[in-house]
């Protein structure tokens, strides 16, 4: 399998390796990130077969060996069939002529400050993000769109009556258009279940219903309101930034969140035998059910052949995620002990110049 993921036996697995054979999209990505441990832009051999050790020996085990065989031999089936398919050799030569011609070049100047900036930036931003709890960004972020949809109706509002920019045709349109698209804001917020409004939504208005994709349209929102005007222009701004940005990055960048995070799900749901289920983890599966039960035999046989590598991949980015969260708290615990050492330090600085009360052995207390 690694032989076949060394296109150009480099002795390491580039990204545009990688996607020769992912096609460049997300699944790609994803098996990139979760392999490459050290963060160095390339996968050895060696960090291959520490990730899986890993996944093997972790207790509970994640899959067994004869799991692990079956599904690797799955992959390498996939990596045959796309290596036969002939346009390999193309893909990675483009690939790689499109690296070298960009600034962050492997080995440039500029790739080594993207380096030091990246770890810079996880080590003081990302890893905060990773220690918030799922519960708290759900309220916080479902208070916060409420807020945002009632000040978005009310920016509206007293704009329109400031400026009177509501007499052409196309400013009624706008004004109109913006009214709705703020009170649905605040209706999704409410979970509306009555008449299956909250289901409908959730099936087939997904890139508002979404808390990630809907904090993207609430900063496109935002550049709307600039032109109502100097009140528009300061409530558009605050609402792009820093509301609009910083809660989509959140979300993404957190592990537990992500894409399909939707801040009106319960903490969890309860399956039938008592077990608990994450509210994205339910949403995703029922999707994949209402899906596959449209698929045909030989449809429904080649989907479950494609989910061998994904599966793979999941189980290897969760003893990435555990080693992750492992690494961030012992970092908070290390940061708390030099704090305690610093406290001391400076209690005992206190006491030396004050000098001992404690009387010496051979003197007595007047």
């Amino acid at each position: 399998m690694y032989e076949l993921l060394d296109h150009d036996q480099s002795g390491y697995v580039s990204r545009e390796e990688i996607s020769v054979f992912y096609g460049g999209g997300a699944v790609g990505a994803r098996f990139f990130e979760t392999f490459d441990t050290d963060g160095d832009g390339a996968i050895t051999l060696n960090e291959i077969l520490v990730a899986t050790s890993e996944a093997i020996t972790a207790e509970p085990p994640l899959f067994t060996n004869e799991e692990f065989l079956l599904q690797t031999n799955q992959l390498l089936k996939l990596l045959k069939n796309k290596k036969e398919e002939g346009q390999a050799d193309k893909f990675m030569d483009d690939a790689l002529n499109q690296t070298s011609a960009t600034c962050c070049g492997e080995g440039s100047y500029c790739a080594s400050n993207c380096v030091a900036f990246k770890e810079c930036w996880q080590s003081q931003v990302d890893n905060r993000i990773v220690l918030l709890a799922v519960a708290d960004i759900r309220k916080v972020v479902r208070i916060c769109n409420a807020l945002v949809g009632i000040l978005i109706f009310v920016c509206i509002i007293i704009c329109g009556s400031l400026y009177d920019y509501g007499k052409t045709q196309p400013g009624v349109m706008l004004n109109f258009l913006l009214l709705v698209w703020s009170m649905v804001v605040f209706i999704i917020e409410l979970k509306c279940s009555c008449c299956g409004i909250d289901r409908y939504l959730a099936n087939n208005w997904t890139m508002i219903y979404m808390a990630k994709r809907r904090a993207t349209l609430i900063a496109v929102t935002g550049i709307v309101l600039i032109g109502l005007g100097p009140w528009g222009g300061v409530i558009g701004m605050l609402i792009i930034f820093p509301y609009g940005c910083i809660s989509r990055y959140i979300i993404a960048s957190h592990p537990l969140c992500g894409e399909v995070f939707i801040t009106t799900d319960p903490e969890y749901f309860i399956l039938p035998g008592n077990e608990i289920i994450q509210p994205t983890d339910k949403f995703l599966m029922d999707g994949a059910i209402r899906l596959s039960l449209l698929l045909t035999p030989y449809a429904f046989e080649k989907f479950e052949s494609e989910l061998a590598p994904v599966r793979l991949l999941q189980q290897m980015e969760k003893v990435k995620l555990q080693r992750r969260l492992a690494e961030t708290e012992k970092e908070g615990a290390d940061q708390v002990n030099v704090t305690i050492a610093q406290a001391r330090e400076e209690n005992q600085a206190k006491v030396n110049a004050m000098g001992s009360t404690t009387p010496a052995e051979g003197e007595s207390v007047q």
